[in-house]
């Protein structure tokens, strides 16, 4: 699979089948209250992912590109998947008071998901510190690009968006919703 198309098409579906599967975890650990054993459970996704991503750093092949894109996704998907559990979050869990604004309430709002900020920089960091000199460096890159996306996505909730899938978030982060601005878009 060298066609442009082809690797797009395949990574944009690894990617939503994915957040699909994450999402379903999710909603299981809601359901049973075992949210510890659902990323317990998990782990082998971080090691496999872990190890796919440090395997791929001498190979140059397309094969290569594959694997690392594959363990990148696969540790992002586990440290998602221990904070759409709610068991890595932050030290925050109350929802946000209607009149807090500006710093305070950003650094509150930080404070709801530091934890789950610091596992994505931390795996980040694996990736920089494994990939340093390596010829193969698309597990860093493409978790490079899911960190930069993933903070630009919390910005915009936090400062405001038109429409908000608050659905979507599961029941241990309700509080979360309270952190999110809609604002209108004219």
């Amino acid at each position: 699979m060298t066609s442009p198309w082809a690797v797009s098409l395949f990574a944009i579906f690894v990617w939503w089948f994915s957040t699909g599967a994450i999402l379903v975890a999710g909603r299981r650990a809601d359901r049973s209250g075992d949210h510890y054993k659902v990323v317990l459970k998990g782990l082998p996704i971080l090691f496999l992912g872990m190890g796919a991503a440090y395997a791929s750093l001498a190979d140059v092949s397309v094969g290569g590109a594959f694997l690392g894109f594959a363990g990148a996704l696969a540790i992002w998907a586990w440290i998602e998947l221990a904070f759409l559990a709610g068991v890595i979050t932050g030290p925050m869990k109350d929802d946000c008071p209607p009149d807090l604004t500006g710093k305070e309430r950003f650094f509150r709002a930080f404070s709801t998901v530091a934890y789950h900020e610091l596992a994505l920089t931390l795996g980040f960091c694996f990736l920089v510190l494994a990939s340093d000199g390596a010829p193969n460096q698309m597990a860093m890159a493409t978790y490079l690009i899911l960190f930069l996306a993933r903070i630009l996505a919390k910005l915009n909730l936090f400062f405001g968006v038109p429409r908000i899938n608050t659905e979507f978030v599961p029941t241990r982060l309700t509080h979360l919703k309270s952190y999110s601005q809609l604002r209108s878009l004219f």
